[in-house]
Parts: C-alpha cells; sequence; structure tokens
C-alpha cells in the first residue's frame, strides 16, 4: 500500500474545457479552493486574452501532482477540431470538465466524441448558476408578488428548487439536441463565488462538491486516493476553515426556517424546519468529506486494506468515546446516510433536546395566533433551527477530526 508521501508522486490530470466566457479560470480557482489574488490564480477578468492559446497547468497548493488543465476552446483558427486531440494531448487526462454559459454547442459535441474515445470519465457543468437563480428568484417574488406575504415566503423555496431542476433537465435536453446522451447524475450547475456571496445557500446549495465526490469515483482507486488528498479536509486546519465556512451556511438556513413560524397553518412551520435542516446537515457532511460516499473513500486502503465505512466508525468512536448521545447517535448512522434519509432521522436526533420538541410544538400554537403570532413563531422557529444545526457542526467537526488522526496512524 502506498503511504500518504508516496501518493503524492501520483499524477493526477484533469481537463477543463469550454469557449471562451464561460468562466474556467474561476472555476478552476474554485474547485482548487483558492481566490483570485492568490499566487497560484488563474487570471481572471477582462485582462484576459480573448482565449486560451496553449494548454495552461494550475496546480493544487499541497500538490504539485494534482493538476487541473486549462484547454483552448475547440474549432478556432488555432484549434481546428480535427487536430484538436493531439494539439491539446487529449491521451494525458484522467477525467474531463466540459463547461457551459449558457448553451452547449457544435464543437463541443466534436470535443465530447474524442472524449469518449478516451473511455475517461467527463462530466458537464453549468457555470454561473448564481446569476440564473438570482434571476429566477427576482421572477419568483414578482410571481407571488399579489400573494399574502405568509403565503409568498413558503412557495419561495419551493419554487427555487425547482428552478434549479429546470436548468438542469434543460442541459440535458440540449446535449440530447446534439446526439449526445448524459444522465443528470453528470450535469451540474456551479457558482463561482465564495460561500459568503451566494445568496441564496440556506434555500439551495450549487454542485460544487457533488462534482468533486463524481469525479472521485470515477477514477481508478490509486488517482483516487492521490486526488482525495487534494482537496479533502485532511488536516486539522481545513476541517476547522470548513467549519467556520458552514456558519454561514447555518445563518442562511436560519432565516429560511423563520419563514415556516410566519405560515398560520399546523404542520408546515415542523416539516420545513426539518427539510431545511435536513439540507444543511447534509451540506456539513459533504463539505467534510465525512458523508457516506467520502467515507467510502477515505477508508480505502488503510492498514494495508480496504475498511468498511463502519470500520471506519468504529475507530472513530474509540477516538470519541460514547459520553455525547447526540454524537453517539449520529455515528451509528454516519455511513449509510443520504439526503433523503435524513429527513427521517432527524426527528430521532432532535429528540435528543426535549426542548426543541417543545419549540417546534409551541412554534406550531403560536403561529396560529393572529398578528403577533406569527412573529414569535418565526423568531423560535429560527431560534430551533440555529441552536440545532450548530451543535451539529461542532459534533461533525469532532468527527471529521478524529476520522483525521485514524487515518494519520495507518498506512494509506
Amino acid at each position: 500500500m502506498k503511504s500518504e508521501d508516496e501518493l503524492k508522486n501520483v499524477k493526477v490530470n484533469i481537463a477543463i474545457i469550454g469557449q471562451t466566457g464561460v468562466g474556467k479560470s474561476s472555476f478552476i480557482n474554485t474547485f482548487r479552493g483558492i481566490d483570485g489574488d492568490h499566487k497560484l490564480a488563474a487570471k481572471v477578468g477582462a485582462g484576459a486574452k480573448e482565449c486560451t492559446m496553449d494548454v495552461v497547468a494550475f496546480r493544487f497548493e499541497d500538490n504539485q501532482n494534482l493538476v487541473l488543465w486549462d484547454l483552448p476552446g475547440a474549432n478556432t483558427k488555432n484549434f481546428p477540431i480535427k487536430t484538436y486531440p493531439s494539439k491539446v494531448y487529449m491521451d494525458r487526462y484522467d477525467a474531463f470538465i466540459l463547461l457551459t454559459l449558457s448553451r452547449f454547442t457544435e464543437a463541443d459535441t466534436e470535443v465530447v466524441k474524442h472524449i469518449e474515445k478516451t473511455g475517461k470519465p467527463f462530466f458537464f457543468a453549468k457555470t454561473h448558476i448564481d446569476v440564473d437563480m438570482e434571476n429566477c428568484l427576482r421572477q419568483i417574488k414578482k410571481d407571488l408578488k399579489k400573494l399574502p406575504p405568509k403565503e409568498k415566503a413558503y412557495t419561495q423555496r419551493t419554487r427555487l428548487t425547482k428552478a434549479a431542476e429546470d436548468f438542469r433537465m434543460g442541459c440535458k435536453e440540449a446535449l440530447a439536441d446534439l446526439g449526445i446522451e448524459k444522465d443528470v447524475d453528470h450535469i451540474f450547475l456551479v457558482t463561482n463565488l465564495p460561500v459568503d456571496e451566494w445568496g441564496q445557500m440556506g434555500l439551495w446549495v450549487p454542485d460544487n462538491d457533488n462534482l468533486k465526490i463524481k469525479i472521485l469515483e470515477g477514477l481508478p482507486d490509486l488517482k483516487k486516493k492521490a486526488l482525495i488528498l487534494g482537496f479533502c479536509c485532511n488536516t486539522l486546519d481545513k476541517v476547522d476553515e470548513e467549519v467556520e465556512k458552514m456558519k454561514h451556511y447555518i445563518n442562511l438556513a436560519t432565516a429560511s426556517s423563520s419563514i415556516g413560524g410566519l405560515v398560520p397553518v399546523p404542520g408546515i412551520s415542523m416539516l420545513l424546519d426539518i427539510s431545511i435542516m435536513a439540507g444543511n446537515a447534509f451540506h456539513q457532511l459533504k463539505a467534510l468529506n465525512i458523508d457516506s460516499k467520502s467515507l467510502a473513500i477515505r477508508g480505502m486502503g488503510l492498514d494495508g486494506k480496504v475498511w468498511s465505512k463502519e470500520q471506519l466508525m468504529d475507530e472513530v468512536r474509540k477516538q470519541c468515546g460514547e459520553d455525547d448521545k447526540l454524537l453517539s447517535t449520529w455515528l451509528s448512522a454516519l455511513g449509510q446516510v443520504t439526503a433523503e434519509g435524513l429527513v427521517t432521522l432527524l426527528p430521532q436526533l432532535l429528540s435528543l433536546f426535549p426542548h426543541l420538541v417543545a419549540s417546534s410544538v409551541a412554534v406550531e400554537v403560536t403561529s396560529t395566533i393572529p398578528g403577533i403570532g406569527s412573529l414569535i413563531g418565526a423568531g423560535m422557529s429560527a431560534s430551533k433551527t440555529y441552536f440545532f444545526l450548530t451543535k451539529l457542526l461542532e459534533t461533525n467537526r469532532k468527527i471529521a477530526k478524529s476520522i483525521i488522526k485514524v487515518i494519520d496512524g495507518k498506512t494509506i
């Protein structure tokens, strides 16, 4: 089995393809977890050339063998489609990400044909989804303008989620029109904005993290292990950085939760709160790389063998102890939990805090009181959501750090 130092000598090359203006440079920076001012950042903005004139390598800060390659757009004067594969060294790459801003082109179709011949995994990503979702939200608010404020607030989140799925299906249909059949789970909606600038994060989360996981799943085992060292929370400092980011998500989720408390219909607030908390909790798992798929990857090859998620959790349990009921209950389900499964698991977790259960009942009753009752219910709902998600985030921090300690003590 390879040690961590040996894994850092394994080369992983991922090609980023797209026409001028799709946001490749910003995407490359975001994918590596750096901003535009970083010393390794790809140049972004009007000062950039109209199109990339060559294949350019952008390396991960912690591992120079993990490389994102910015490929020129196909079917241009310098890169005609017939010679494109050889000019961009198509056989070199382990995976491909094809970016689009608004539509796919015939040139994209030809590129895909060449990629398919390599047998390597490839994915489609629609960039600048933040702009599209902001425009959707603006239209949604306009459509709901005549509705009562309470009803308007409740329907907004559902409409926004539906809009995202429409974008995804639109990409799938556009590809089909070009003769490219691809499942929706290979089509991603991504943003290049940092967390604190993405206004809809509490209502809907873009696919940046999902794309990374899909790429990992598609790579050979050795390259999979090498890449996960590049962008996963594999140090204690990285865990703390992600936790700080997630606090912003919690604030947005809390604001969304207050919407449910405004609706004077019994059960609505509780259902909305559970949905919001489940979405935020699952995003915590993915951000800290302790969701089911990431755990399966991180357990590969530990101590000279492949560890199951359950075995890895047993080692974490020894690290953490079982005095914390929330941590113990959460650990028992962590290896199997999915976004959908969280909806049924959350009531069990909430029951560990009797005052939160009492708060849920109080919100349902209070919100039906005319006038000020809805405002009180909104405040109570937000407070409950904030407390629980903050408590869960600290639990996930402890679990993520314990996993690192377990892995650091083993051979990968």
